[in-house]
């Protein structure tokens, strides 16, 4: 299976003495076909006693990489091997921070197997890293931010790691945090100084991220920081604010917040929708909301409202029915709150949110 050697199943089920004596037979090499020598798997395995025998017999595959650019401290971090990441990082023949090596880094791997005491193993070595960035452009702390880890995340931020920092889908670790809801780690990430007002490939800010998500607790608290009221209304590449929405998840509190918070009730998104049809569950239950409303506030009497049915059919009537609501809604809105009309966001090319998954399923 994967063209390992017997020295290499040796070195597997951690039998030290048995790879002595093929070491000292000259028992053949130990790479498989993915290019893993010895080294390795004993720290993939957490064998600490065969990975000492084998930098005892020979320290030049500490370092070497495997046919995807990974070292043995690549496979101890991803593994949450403290022990043979600590071997490793004393060896002398060991390169932390080799640029030739896969972008993944290290601290990446040790991040993402959740293990603290492997990251502290690595920065208290180097911090060269710190701010190193994978394929997906997201750097340690990213990925801290995203598997909800404070502790990591305070450490990477006292390591100097680069708090605003963005990923390809230009996301800082904010907004990371914000999009699943990680209330800790964006109490870290705010109390730290981030910037609340970057917005994503997709013009979405950490309030949209929150919001789409469903994520009232975290919303809230970015709430609770100066905002100023355009940003507050900005809009995204679908022409949706964060009231758009919090309104269509139902999240009251946040609703509430947003509104005191002078968030327009007039912008209109891509569909010619505004705020408050974002509550309605699908197009037609839109349609039957802005039917009421605009009967309702154009004529608030009972003497002045008209029925509903002298609107005609609905297939001819929407855009009107639409018009006439924005129409009221922004009169009472200037009227009101005096708050300014907010344009769509600027243009920008989708990104992706994924991170590391491709590395993620190597090790």
């Amino acid at each position: 299976m994967e063209g390992r050697s017997a020295l290499c199943w040796a070195v597997v089920a951690g039998q030290d003495e048995t790879v002595k004596l093929l070491l000292g037979s000259g028992g053949g090499s130990c790479r498989d076909r993915r290019g893993r020598t010895g080294h390795h798997l004993a720290a993939a395995h957490g064998q600490v006693n065969v990975l000492g025998a084998l930098i005892e017999m020979s320290t030049k595959e500490v370092h070497q990489a495997d046919h995807e650019g990974f070292t043995p401290i690549h496979y101890a971090a991803y593994n949450g091997q403290e022990g043979a990441l600590e071997m490793l990082i004393q060896s002398e023949a060991a390169q932390v921070a080799d640029p030739t090596h896969h972008s993944f880094s290290p601290l990446h791997c040790a991040v993402s197997s959740g293990s603290e005491h492997c990251l502290q193993l690595l920065v208290s070595h180097s911090t060269v890293l710190v701010n190193s960035a994978d394929a997906s452009g997201s750097s340690p702390l990213h990925i801290a931010a995203g598997t909800n880890m404070p502790a990591a995340v305070t450490l990477l931020l006292a390591s100097g790691a680069e708090l605003d920092a963005v990923n390809s889908a230009h996301r800082s670790p904010l907004m990371v945090a914000a999009a699943r809801g990680h209330i800790t780690v964006m109490e870290l990430l705010q109390e730290a100084g981030a910037d609340l007002e970057i917005v994503d490939n997709d013009g979405n800010s950490a309030l949209h991220l929150s919001c789409a998500g469903g994520h009232s607790h975290g919303a809230n608290l970015l709430l609770t920081k100066q905002i100023s009221p355009d940003f507050i209304s900005r809009q995204n590449q679908e022409g949706k604010s964060s009231l758009h929405l919090a309104a269509g998840q139902g999240l009251v509190d946040t609703t509430e917040l947003l509104l005191a918070a002078g968030a327009s009730v007039t912008c209109i998104d891509s569909a010619g929708n505004p705020p408050a049809l974002s509550c309605a569950r699908d197009e037609d239950t839109a349609t039957c909301l802005a039917m009421i409303l605009s009967v309702y506030l154009t004529a608030p009497t009972e003497t002045r409202r008209s029925s509903v049915l002298s609107l005609g059919r609905l297939s001819s009537r929407r855009s009107e029915l639409m018009s006439r609501l924005s129409g009221y809604l922004s009169e009472s809105e200037t009227e009101v709150q005096d708050s300014p009309q907010i344009k769509n966001n600027g243009s920008g090319e989708a990104g992706h949110n994924s991170v590391c998954s491709s590395d993620s399923e190597y090790f």
